[in-house]
């Protein structure tokens, strides 16, 4: 792509990978893997993990590497092992946060299953572990204007 571009004078594209879910613990695993300057941003949501164990085993420039994650009702987020999926990307250091949609948040609750599980839920709308997981690009979510503010070069607004 980028040899494309230079060669028709267009100049290097802006480039940012972007994974929901298990998809964000793969991208994560190939942002380490390819060769520095190939991708510009890494964007992570509802992730289980961020596929690294430090964000400077990322192939990005410095501060490159965002992640989006709701307070309730995405029981994905964060789950998997640290050993093979990666430490979420939501509690690493070097990791920009992006908007987590708080509007859909109310009182918190926290829920432990007959088998230990704890998940988080908010009383309003469900208490689904995963009813929110999908939300992320949601028309009018916070998380959405986010991301597209990434991958549109504009400044961010961040977490709130």
């Amino acid at each position: 792509m980028h040899a494309s571009r230079q060669a028709s004078g267009a100049g290097r594209a802006h480039t940012s990978l972007l994974g929901h879910s298990y998809g964000s613990t793969t991208a994560g695993k190939v942002a380490k893997m390819i060769r520095k300057g190939v991708l510009d941003d890494l964007v992570m949501y509802g992730s289980p993990g961020s596929g690294v164990k430090d964000a400077r085993e990322y192939n990005l420039d410095r501060g490159r590497a965002y992640v989006s994650g709701v307070n309730t009702n995405d029981a994905v987020q964060g789950m998997g092992p640290d050993g093979t999926f990666g430490k979420d990307p939501m509690k690493m250091k070097g990791i920009k946060h992006l908007a987590n949609n708080p509007d859909n948040d109310s009182i918190i609750k926290v829920y432990v299953s007959n088998s230990g599980v704890t998940s988080r839920y908010a009383v309003k709308g469900t208490t689904d572990p995963f009813a929110r997981h999908s939300e992320y690009l949601e028309e009018g979510t916070e998380s959405l204007e986010d991301i597209s503010r990434v991958v549109t070069k504009v400044p961010v607004k961040g977490e709130k």
